[in-house]
């Protein structure tokens, strides 16, 4: 596909706390787990202190952000359902009862995940510090998402969600 011209996710009037700076970085034409390595390595050469994930099919609350950063956690991610028809089935997964499942039906709370999906996630920059390359891989059987949170748990963090943090997925 072309390179396009906008992307409308991120031309929204998100609520940013003034003394944060952002950037945005296009990853098109790169494989998923090329491109969110390629964004870590600029948020490592730009000092930046979290790398806050919206991907162009995910749209967030406007204030979504400034609550994700309110909670000062190193891995925090908004809810969203599967792109798909019928009842909304979460993205996120949590364990239960030792099984993954996925998160429907939150109640507004903050919860722990097992696995995060990037389509609005915050990430604190020392977690890409503290955990070896590779940070994303795709495989056939293998989101990057699953990667990264495989590997972050592995090395000790847990993954959380704001469920009270809505987001469309289209």
């Amino acid at each position: 596909k072309e390179r396009p011209m906008s992307v409308p996710v991120l031309e929204r009037a998100y609520q940013i706390p003034t003394v944060v700076e952002r950037r945005f970085h296009c990853i098109h034409g790169m494989s998923i787990d090329a491109g969110y390595t390629d964004a870590v390595f600029h948020a490592i050469r730009d000092d930046a202190t979290h790398l806050m994930c919206i991907e162009d099919d995910t749209f967030p609350p406007l204030d979504a952000i400034e609550r994700l950063l309110a909670h000062n956690l190193d891995i925090v991610c908004g809810w969203y359902p599967k792109r798909q028809d019928g009842p909304r089935i979460g993205v996120p997964i949590i364990l239960k009862d030792n099984k993954r499942q996925t998160l429907d039906d939150p109640d507004g709370s903050l919860v722990e995940l097992y696995t995060v999906p990037m389509g609005c996630t915050l990430i604190n920059m020392d977690v890409f510090r503290r955990i070896q390359m590779p940070w994303f891989v795709t495989t056939g059987q293998l989101t990057q998402d699953s990667f990264f949170s495989q590997k972050a748990r592995e090395a000790g963090y847990k993954l959380w969600c704001d469920t009270s943090i809505r987001c469309e997925h289209i």
